[in-house]
């Protein structure tokens, strides 16, 4: 794979990661105000559900490939520092 495609493809499963987790933290928040920490979340309150879950399901795959880029970029930069000394 190209790097250009490649660099692509991982800052797509960044962004991808940061909206999951910006979801999260939306569902948390509802929970926190609320006083009990409890809430119901309703996934498909306007039919959106079904959507949701094929773009998850088709995102996954990006956000596990954009982990582990990063995992093998850090492994190289620490095995290059440990042989630079």
């Amino acid at each position: 794979m190209k790097r250009e495609h490649s660099e692509l493809l991982r800052w797509t499963g960044h962004v991808f990661t940061i909206v999951a987790a910006i979801l999260f933290y939306v569902h948390l928040f509802t929970a926190a105000l609320y006083g009990e920490f409890v809430v119901k979340v309703y996934f498909d309150y306007y039919g959106e559900g079904i959507l949701e879950l094929i773009i998850f399901i088709i995102v996954l795959p990006l956000i596990a490939y954009a982990g582990v880029m990063q995992l093998i970029e850090t492994y190289n930069v620490l095995k290059r520092r440990k042989e630079s000394k």
